[in-house]
């Protein structure tokens, strides 16, 4: 059976999997009869659109990797020249082609996938994690703070595939990274040089001066009082003398990202998923103290109510709520009408809510803390580590 399907009046062919550069270049000629038929259309990206050079080389683009044609142009997206493949769409070719990935965990605070090349009992993990992100400058990004578990998904799937799997994607970049790329870089402003001091030449007459004169005595004036130099003053071109002084600058403080809406609804939902048993009250409660032990690092003092949390405060919170899940954490009523938060490696925190007050200590000795001395989260990830 010829591997053809007919297309208004002459033939396609069907793109080759991964067949090599030559069968490629036999599509050229319907491709760009394609491409000039379509490249008005809805069905082409607005980036491409009217354009049917550019939809041509997404075509080809695709069908280098084994895509049909409307889905090269769902799939390979073109960021400021550079082509690309959304995440999504790689480890759909890597499962087409009979290889396995497993996404092993998925949330908001970390995501885990797993791939195995087809044939081979070799498994090999890679991790995402949302601190990851905010020390790459991502986690205060819209799409980021949006999306949170696509994005974290999308970042451990282009490492998974660009590692394991290269001759699948063929070095195509990711979508979402060229994105995040493209958002992060710098501004660059150029600093006015400092000022220098022009020399001026003396005048001619200066160069031959006139016998001096009798001239009655004269008192010499006193020295004119000199100003306070101030950033404009002209300091003989010293390079970074136009620079202010550190010393004197108070740094501006970082600011605050406010919260997330959408955030705040999924953390609802994990709260109600972690305390299925519970009545509303109870989980409202559980939800304070955990609050409580979120925002006991506040210089105005520890909050419980989940209303005014900041960004970063929310996506702590929802981790402490992921290892409630996964059974990592545990939340419980403690005596006297407060509650205790185990968040592992044998810290408790005790809550109490009239005062409003968190104390942290070491289950193991039951040694209370000191008022001014803060449990990390690199102590806790120890002293988990440390239990395990």
């Amino acid at each position: 059976m010829s591997n053809v399907v007919p297309f208004d009046g002459y033939v396609e062919a069907v793109p080759p999997a991964r067949s090599g550069p030559g069968a490629v270049i036999a599509l050229a000629d319907d491709y760009w009869r394609l491409a000039n038929r379509v490249s008005a259309t809805e069905f082409v990206p607005s980036k491409l659109r009217n354009r049917p050079e550019a939809v041509l080389a997404a075509l080809l683009s695709g069908a280098e990797r084994g895509l049909g044609p409307m889905e090269s142009l769902r799939s390979i997206n073109v960021i400021e020249g550079t082509p690309s493949l959304s995440a999504e769409a790689k480890r759909a070719l890597v499962l087409a082609a009979g290889h396995d990935i497993d996404i092993v965990e998925s949330t908001a605070m970390k995501c885990t996938v797993n791939g195995r090349r087809r044939g081979s009992d070799h498994t090999t993990s890679f991790t995402w994690t949302i601190d990851r992100a905010r020390r790459a400058n991502l986690a205060n990004k819209d799409n980021w703070r949006k999306y949170p578990e696509a994005m974290l998904l999308a970042r451990a799937t282009s490492e998974l595939c660009n590692a394991v799997f290269p001759d699948i994607t063929a070095g195509l970049a990711t979508t979402e990274e060229i994105s995040d790329e493209l958002a992060l870089e710098p501004t660059t402003t150029r600093r006015k040089p400092p000022a220098t001091r022009r020399h001026v030449p003396p005048a001619p007459e200066s160069l031959h001066p006139a016998p001096a004169a009798a001239a009655a005595p004269t008192t010499t004036p006193p020295p004119a009082p000199r100003a306070a130099v101030s950033d404009d003053t002209d300091l003989g071109g010293i390079p970074g003398a136009d620079e202010p002084s550190w010393a004197t600058q108070t740094p501006a403080p970082e600011p605050v990202q406010p919260a997330d809406p959408e955030m705040a609804k999924r953390i609802h939902a994990e709260i109600a998923k972690a305390f299925p048993d519970a009545s509303a009250a109870t989980r409202d409660r559980y939800r304070h103290a955990l609050v409580a032990c979120v925002t006991r690092r506040r210089p105005a003092g520890v909050v419980a109510s989940s209303a005014g949390l900041s960004y970063e405060e929310q996506l702590e919170l929802s981790k402490r709520i992921t290892d409630i899940l996964a059974g990592r954490a545990s939340v419980a009523d403690g005596p006297d009408d407060t509650v205790e938060v185990r968040p592992g490696g044998g810290w408790t925190y005790t809550v109490s809510f009239d005062p409003l007050d968190v104390v942290g200590s070491r289950s193991s000795s039951g040694e209370a803390l000191q008022p001014d001395e803060v449990i990390t989260d690199d102590q806790l990830t120890l002293s988990e580590e440390a239990t395990q």
